[in-house]
């Protein structure tokens, strides 16, 4: 999840979420881009298409902006941490 946030905040400014389902674009920009390398990771990792490999991934990518989405990230993340918080407190 923690490069998933950080490389969408990276990519404000530069693509379009919909390029996440472009593969020529993925390929020439992952060595540059957090998402789009973590992106490619899981397609190496898993075989079949995105939405079904990584189905909220897929998702977030008809999202109109990077923003957007890096703003839902972070939330995800922040209620993740505050889980596993709560577990090792306990």
């Amino acid at each position: 999840m923690f490069y998933f946030q950080r490389g969408s905040a990276q990519l404000v400014g530069h693509f379009l979420p919909n390029s996440v389902r472009d593969e020529k674009i993925l390929r020439e920009n992952s060595e540059d881009f957090l998402y789009f390398s973590s992106i490619n990771f899981i397609k190496e990792m898993k075989s079949g298409p995105l939405s079904e490999t990584a189905p909220i991934l897929y998702d977030i990518s008809f999202l109109p902006t990077w923003k957007k989405i890096n703003s839902g990230l972070l939330k995800m993340f922040k209620v993740h941490d505050m889980s596993v918080l709560q577990d090792c407190l306990h």
